[in-house]
């Protein structure tokens, strides 16, 4: 069956000469398990996809193939969190990697948390780390305001660059 990318996080139909998605297939399975003795739930998540790549530009292409894994432990006075992905981009040597970690923990009705992540993209060249301290409160059932301090690195063949600074959300 075609499977072209409407749905997904890319949708290149839009420009011209984009590859065209085949045969494409993900499996996944989830788990979540609720300790009550222990007061400890516990998620967890593995996904793995691939596709054919029709392209135009014989050879550069090759079948796309994922793996993901992330995983969620909530525990009575915090919670930790992490996932990883991988994949080849659709192209032969042009991996692309990325995980995250994180940890919240609720203070008098805030939400605070702090997390840490890092990509690594072959194709494009790119490295990057992020850090993120967070907090959001609950203000009124409509109303939630949320601060973040977040410091990001990026690594790239024309240097580096980063940025920090102090995010508002209001939502």
């Amino acid at each position: 069956p075609d499977a072209n990318a409407k749905g997904l996080d890319r949708n290149l139909s839009a420009f011209s000469e984009q590859p065209d998605i085949e045969n494409a297939v993900e499996l996944a399975a989830n788990l979540s398990r609720t300790l009550r003795s222990a007061n400890t739930s516990f998620e967890a998540s593995l996904a793995w996809s691939t596709a054919s790549v029709d392209s135009p530009f014989a050879g550069a292409r090759g079948d796309v193939s994922t793996l993901s894994a992330g995983v969620n432990i909530e525990f009575s006075a915090f919670t930790i969190g992490g996932s990883w992905l991988s994949s080849d981009n659709g192209f032969k040597g042009a991996d692309y990697e990325a995980w995250d970690i994180g940890v919240s923990k609720e203070i008098r009705g805030t939400d605070v948390s702090i997390g840490y992540s890092e990509a690594d993209d072959a194709l494009a060249g790119l490295s990057s780390e992020a850090f993120s301290i967070s907090a959001a409160r609950n203000i009124t059932d409509d109303l939630t305001l949320g601060l973040s301090y977040q410091d990001q690195k990026l690594r790239s063949p024309a240097g580096k660059n980063s940025g920090s600074g102090i995010v508002v959300e209001i939502t």
